[in-house]
C-alpha cells in the first residue's frame, strides 16, 4: 500500500479525527467516488487493529496541513525523475500566503521519523518506475559511480537507509499520540508494531523490485552492485536488511545466467586441454584464451553484487568459489603440465582483478602469483641433470597421473612412501637454491594438487611433513612450507572437528525426530518429560562458539522448529519454553541465531503470561460463583425460619 492508496487519503482524513469525523467524511467521499472503497476504506480506519495497517504505511508524526502538501508533491505533474526525488528529499512546495505572495514551506526530509520517511519515497518511486529504467541505463553510461549514482540507486539507497532507522518503540510512540488526540485506543503490544514493520518491508522490496524490473540481466548486475557497494562500503561494512533482500532476490533471478555461463565456461576450458594436450601453437591457444577471459569478465559482472553482498555478510558466494578454483587449476596446469608460463600468468592475473571480492581465493590467487614468478626464475636457473631431481620429477608426475586418474588409496599410498622417501634422502644444504627451489616447487603443486582437486589431504600433509623435515635449514624455503602446514593442519583440525559435529547432530536430530512422533501419538506427558530433558541435556552440550555458522543454524532450525510444533500443534507450552531457554543459553554468543531465539522467547513468555492470568481469572469467577449459591442458600433458611 503506497499513499495515494492508503485509506487517509481515500477519504481526505488524517490520523488525528476521531471516528465521527471518519464516518462523515466516509459519507461526503461517497459522493465522489466508489461507495464500496469509501466503506473499505472506513472499515479499516475505524477498527482498531485494522488501522494500524493504515497508519503504519502513512506519514506519522507530521500535521494534517503538512500532510497535504507532502502528498501534493505526490500528485503533481512532475516526472522528472530527479526533480521528484530532490522534491520528495526537501519536503518542499510553493505556497501562496494570505497576501498571494509565493512562498516556500520547506521544513526537510529529516524532520519526519525513519517510518514516514521510507513510506513517501517509496511511495514517490513507485510512482516514477515508468522512468527508472532509462535513468539506470543513462546514468550508468555516463556518470562516474564513484562521484554521481544514478536518481534510482540514490532514491533506493535512501529507502533502504529510513527503513534500517525504523525503531519500533519510536513508531509506537508517535502513533499512540495520533491515537490519544483522534480518541482510538492506544497500542499496548509491540509485536504489532513489528509484525506491521515486517509487512513495510515486503512493500519496499517489491518497490524496488518494480523499479530495477526494465534492465537487462547485464545492467542489472552493474546498478545492484553499485547499491552494494554503496551501501556496504565496498564490502567492508555490514549490509542493510533491504539491500540484502535486494540481493538475494537478485541472486534468484541471476542463477540461471550464472549456471549457463557456467557450463559455457567448462566448455571452453576442455578445450584449452584439449589444445595443449595436443600440442597446438600458442597462435592457436590464444584464440581460446582471450574469449574465455572476456566470458569470465561477464560472468563476473553478473556475480559481482553477490560477492560483494556474500562478503559484507561473512559469507562466501560458492558458483564464484567454484569459477575461480576451476580457472586457477586451468592456469596451473598450463604452466605445470605445458610450461605455459604466458597464458597460466594472464589467467592469474585476470582472476586477481576479477574475484578480488572474494576474499579466500583472492589471498590464494595472490600466492599464486608470486609462486608462478618465483618458479619462473627458479626453473631458469634450475641444473636438470642432477639424478635425484630427475628421479623426484618422474614419481610426482606419475603420481600425479595415477591420482587423476582415480586410482584407489591403496595404489596411491606405496607411490606417496616412495616418493617421501625419495625427497628425504635429498640434502638440500648441499644443493644450490634454484634445485631446492625445483624440488619444492614440483611437490609442493604436487600435495597442493592432491589436496585440491581429490581430496587427498592425508597425503598433503603427508609430503608437507617431508618438506618441513628436508628443507628445515633452508629459510627461504622453511617459512613457505610451514604455512603450508600450518594450513593442512588447521584443514585437519577443522575435518575432525566437523566429523564430532555431525555426530553430536545426528544425535539430536534422532532425539528430535523420536520426541516429535511421540508428541504425535499423543504419548503422555510422563513419558515426553524425560524426553524432553534428554534433549535439552544434549543441546546443551553443544558448543556453539567452535561451530560453523551453517551447522548453527541447522541444529537451532530443527529444535526451533520442534518446540514451535509441540506448542502449536500439542499445546505443550511448557516443553517449548524449555527448548527455547536451552537454545538462547547455548545460542546467546552467536547474534545472528540469538536474536530470533530472542523473538521466539519473548512471544512464548507472553503466552505463558496470557495463560496465568486467564488461569488466576477463572478461580476468581469460581469463587464469586460459590458466594452467590451460599447467600441463596442463607436466604431461602431465612425464609423458612420466619414462616414457621
Amino acid at each position: 500500500m503506497n499513499l495515494l492508496e492508503n485509506p487517509f487519503h481515500i477519504l481526505n482524513t488524517t490520523p488525528q479525527d476521531t471516528r465521527h469525523r471518519i464516518m462523515e467524511l466516509a459519507d461526503e467521499r461517497s459522493l465522489f467516488i466508489d461507495e464500496s472503497e469509501c466503506r473499505a476504506a472506513r472499515s479499516t480506519l475505524t477498527h482498531p487493529r485494522n488501522r494500524l495497517s493504515a497508519e503504519m504505511a502513512w506519514i506519522p508524526g507530521i500535521g494534517p496541513i503538512r500532510t497535504i502538501r507532502v502528498l501534493k508533491i505526490l500528485e503533481s505533474s512532475e516526472r522528472n525523475l530527479e526533480g521528484m526525488f530532490n522534491a520528495l528529499m526537501r519536503c518542499s512546495m510553493e505556497i501562496s500566503d494570505e497576501t498571494g505572495n509565493i512562498q516556500q514551506d520547506l521544513f526537510g526530509m529529516d524532520k519526519l521519523i525513519p517510518l514516514s520517511r521510507a513510506n513517501l519515497l517509496a511511495s514517490g518511486l513507485s510512482g516514477m518506475s515508468e522512468y527508472t529504467s532509462h535513468d539506470i541505463v543513462e546514468g550508468m553510461r555516463w556518470a562516474n559511480p564513484l562521484s554521481s549514482l544514478p536518481t534510482t540507486v540514490k532514491w533506493i539507497l535512501e529507502i533502504a537507509q529510513a527503513f534500517e532507522d525504523i525503531n519500533p518503540d519510536e513508531v509506537r510512540a508517535t502513533i499512540n499520540e495520533e491515537r490519544r488526540e483522534s480518541g482510538f485506543p492506544e497500542i499496548t503490544d509491540r509485536t504489532a508494531i513489528e509484525e506491521e514493520i515486517r509487512n513495510r518491508r515486503h512493500h519496499y522490496r517489491q518497490v524496488i523490485e518494480l523499479a530495477l524490473a526494465d534492465v537487462s540481466i547485464m545492467e542489472l548486475a552493474r546498478v545492484v552492485t553499485l547499491i552494494v557497494d554503496a551501501a556496504t562500503g565496498n564490502a567492508e561494512n555490514p549490509g542493510i536488511i533491504l539491500i540484502d533482500d535486494l540481493v538475494d532476490s537478485y541472486e534468484v533471478d541471476a542463477k540461471e545466467s550464472l549456471e549457463d555461463g557456467e557450463k559455457v565456461l567448462e566448455v571452453m576450458e576442455k578445450k584449452l586441454r584439449e589444445a595443449a594436450d595436443a600440442k597446438r601453437p600458442d597462435s592457436t591457444l590464444v584464440l581460446i584464451v582471450n574469449p574465455l577471459i572476456e566470458h569470465l569478465k561477464n560472468w563476473d559482472t553478473i556475480a559481482q553484487p553477490i560477492q560483494v553482498s556474500k562478503k559484507s555478510r561473512g559469507e562466501r558466494h560458492e558458483a564464484s568459489h567454484r569459477v575461480a578454483m576451476c580457472v586457477r587449476g586451468l592456469a596451473i596446469d598450463l604452466f605445470n603440465k605445458y610450461g605455459k608460463l604466458d597464458f597460466s600468468r594472464q589467467l592469474i592475473n585476470m582472476l586477481q582483478e576479477v574475484f578480488a571480492e572474494v576474499g579466500e581465493v583472492a589471498e590464494r590467487l595472490a600466492d599464486d602469483a608470486k609462486a608462478l614468478n618465483k618458479i619462473d626464475e627458479e626453473r631458469v636457473r634450475l641444473i636438470e641433470s642432477l639424478e635425484k631431481w630427475e628421479d623426484i620429477k618422474a614419481q610426482v608426475e606419475k603420481l600425479r597421473a595415477a591420482a587423476d586418474a582415480n586410482t584407489p588409496d591403496t595404489t596411491l599410498v606405496p607411490m606417496v612412501n616412495q616418493l617421501a622417501q625419495t625427497v628425504k634422502k635429498w640434502n638440500a644444504l648441499a644443493q644450490p637454491l634454484e634445485a631446492n627451489y625445483g624440488v619444492t616447487g614440483i611437490v609442493r603443486e604436487l600435495l597442493l594438487h592432491l589436496w585440491n582437486e581429490h581430496n587427498k589431504l592425508d597425503f598433503a600433509l603427508q609430503l608437507t611433513n617431508i618438506l618441513q623435515e628436508v628443507f628445515a635449514g633452508v629459510p627461504e624455503i622453511a617459512n613457505r612450507i610451514a604455512d603450508d602446514a600450518k594450513a593442512l593442519n588447521k584443514i585437519d583440525e577443522e575435518r575432525v572437528r566437523l566429523i564430532e559435529s555431525l555426530e553430536k547432530w545426528e544425535d539430536i536430530k534422532a532425539q528430535v525426530e523420536k520426541l516429535r512422533t511421540a508428541a504425535d501419538a499423543n504419548t503422555p506427558d510422563t513419558t515426553l518429560v524425560p524426553m524432553v530433558n534428554q534433549l535439552a541435556q544434549t543441546v546443551k552440550k553443544w558448543n556453539a562458539l567452535a561451530q560453523p555458522l551453517e551447522t548453527n543454524y541447522g541444529v537451532t532450525g530443527i529444535v526451533r522448529e520442534l518446540s514451535l510444533h509441540l506448542w502449536n500443534e500439542h499445546n505443550k507450552l511448557d516443553f517449548a519454553l524449555q527448548l527455547t531457554n536451552i537454545l538462547q543459553e547455548v545460542f546467546a554468543g552467536v547474534p545472528e541465531i540469538a536474536n530470533r531465539i530472542a523473538d521466539d522467547k519473548s512471544a512464548l513468555d507472553k503466552i505463558a503470561e496470557e495463560r496465568t492470568r486467564l488461569i488466576e481469572r477463572r478461580k476468581e469467577n469460581a469463587a464469586k460463583g460459590w458466594g452467590c449459591l451460599i447467600l441463596i442458600i442463607i436466604g431461602i433458611l431465612a425464609a423458612l425460619f420466619e414462616n414457621c
